[in-house]
């Protein structure tokens, strides 16, 4: 898998989306969304999904923090709709992609919880994801984030099968 960049994060969180998630999902003008996604169930869940990513090189720490949360609400609010964030994390060294798909107000609550303190925090400008201990990822911490947080992983390695 290549680094992930704006166009190719979105193009993968559409496709989890739209196959394993049972979203209808469209892309949108909203500022801060990328797609409105509706709930092929119950078509009265709308959400609005503002994606993000992190590539993480060997030498960065391993936290990401999201510094938008009211602006996205705020936007969500005035279209009616769900807020929500899908953020996708790579980790360059390991060759290993996570994408997680929470509502605002599920990170909201996790941030308050003692159970979920050592990854989820509320700092001074938003809520802080901690996924490592300075430059290196925390199998312990990615398995408390996967128990709370709707996480697809995907794995790759160094074989090129066009080259087989």
């Amino acid at each position: 898998m290549k680094i992930m960049d704006e166009l190719n994060t979105k193009e993968l969180v559409k496709l989890i989306l739209n196959s394993r998630k049972s979203l209808s999902v469209e892309t949108t003008e909203i500022k801060k969304l990328a797609f409105i996604a509706v709930s092929r169930n119950d078509n009265s869940l709308k959400y609005g999904i503002s994606v993000k990513y992190r590539n993480i090189p060997e030498s960065e720490t391993r936290s990401k923090v999201f510094d938008d949360l009211e602006e996205i609400k705020q936007i969500c609010s005035s279209n009616d709709l769900i807020p929500a964030i899908a953020f996708v994390l790579y980790d360059e060294a390991e060759k290993e992609a996570y994408i997680y798909l929470f509502t605002i107000a599920q990170i909201e609550a996790l941030a308050d919880k003692d159970s979920t303190k050592d990854v989820i925090k509320k700092v001074e400008c938003g809520i802080q994801i901690k996924y490592g201990i300075n430059h290196r990822t925390e199998k312990s911490l990615l398995d408390l984030l996967n128990k709370n947080i709707d996480c697809t992983e995907l794995n790759t390695n160094s074989i090129d099968f066009t080259r087989i």
